[in-house]
């Protein structure tokens, strides 16, 4: 079915349609790449925040609102940077319409190899 003919009326109809034509494994695509990515998110945020506060105090005693707001600014971008691929790995998954479901390593191979890392390939939206 070209993808121009599925058209969705709404939720339940999106869901009736993804099962039709891609089966019931099709509600789960993509959903690999968010499981791997979370620990390294969360422990990228959470140790870069708190090591990059002392950091933005600038000799204050106390942190202030400038502090937390450079700290959370490098935190979020190194966290950004590390899960961006994972993101891009997703978004091609749920985007393929195909009822054969490649593997999380198949998909990123496939990336890595027809457009590379950079920021048209494995990296790309990063920016």
């Amino acid at each position: 079915i070209p993808i121009f003919q599925l058209h969705y009326n709404g939720v339940f109809d999106c869901f009736a349609k993804m099962y039709r034509h891609e089966g019931i494994s099709s509600y789960w695509k993509g959903i690999m790449p968010p499981i791997l990515a979370e620990t390294p998110k969360r422990a990228i945020k959470f140790l870069v925040f708190e090591q990059t506060k002392p950091l933005f105090q600038f000799g204050s005693p106390t942190p202030t609102p400038l502090t937390f707001s450079l700290a959370g600014l490098t935190a979020g971008t190194l966290e950004a940077i590390a899960v961006n691929p994972f993101e891009v790995v997703k978004v091609a998954q749920q985007a393929d319409r195909q009822k054969k479901m490649l593997s999380t390593f198949a998909v990123a191979k496939g990336i890595i190899k027809q457009d590379g890392l950079g920021f048209s390939g494995l990296n790309k939206g990063i920016t």
